[in-house]
């Protein structure tokens, strides 16, 4: 209760009538509150391609490999693709950097005239932060017979090379060798004998 005295023999100044709080309460809308920041930043992942020409046939992009145009990237959730990118051959690595974080597929196919020396799908998990780099050979069809071409003269050598360093070729020129030496020893000892008979 608030009590306000006044100078002696001066009347009390009227006071308004105040209302009871429930009824204030009861007739206007509670004040609104401040909104609360509940915004929490998720952290994307990353996923960066890259079409190389996979010339020695190994699948692995090496530094003396270049790139490859036209090859066709899909990043698939499920069997949703939900990114797509088609190489250009001069601004790779291309990276998604606005995937969620989860498991995926990537698919790659090689342009016309080219064949693939990779796999044309690979799966990947990438985590918040995390950034994973998929790599696709490929090499052009015409390109892909030249390493298993060799003249007359380089498949005899190779062909004498490789019986020489074949384990069973090695072992047949054991089996040959002893067999000679047998009948060397053979031979020599039927010598002496018939020396000694005489």
């Amino acid at each position: 209760e608030l009590i306000v005295s006044s100078p002696a023999g001066a009347a009390p100044a009227a006071q308004p009538a105040a209302q009871p709080a429930a009824a204030v309460a009861a007739d206007q809308p509670p004040p609104a509150a401040a909104p609360e920041a509940q915004t929490t930043a998720v952290a994307q992942a990353g996923l960066c391609v890259i079409a190389f020409d996979d010339q020695n046939m190994n699948s692995l992009y090496e530094s003396n490999e270049g790139l490859v145009a036209a090859t066709q990237f899909d990043v698939l959730e499920g069997s949703a693709v939900v990114k797509s990118y088609l190489t250009d051959g001069s601004n790779e690595p291309f990276c998604f950097f606005d995937l969620k974080p989860g498991t995926y597929v990537v698919s790659a196919k090689p342009p016309s005239g080219y064949k693939a020396t990779s796999v044309e799908k690979t799966g990947v998990s990438v985590a918040a932060g995390q950034t994973v780099n998929v790599t696709f050979g490929s090499i052009g069809t015409a390109k892909s017979s030249k390493p298993n071409q060799k003249s007359a003269d380089t498949t005899s050598i190779d062909g004498a090379l490789q019986s020489a360093s074949n384990p069973l070729s090695r072992a047949g020129g054991i089996v040959v060798g002893v067999v000679g030496l047998v009948i060397l020893l053979g031979v020599g000892a039927i010598g002496v004998m018939s020396a000694r008979r005489r």
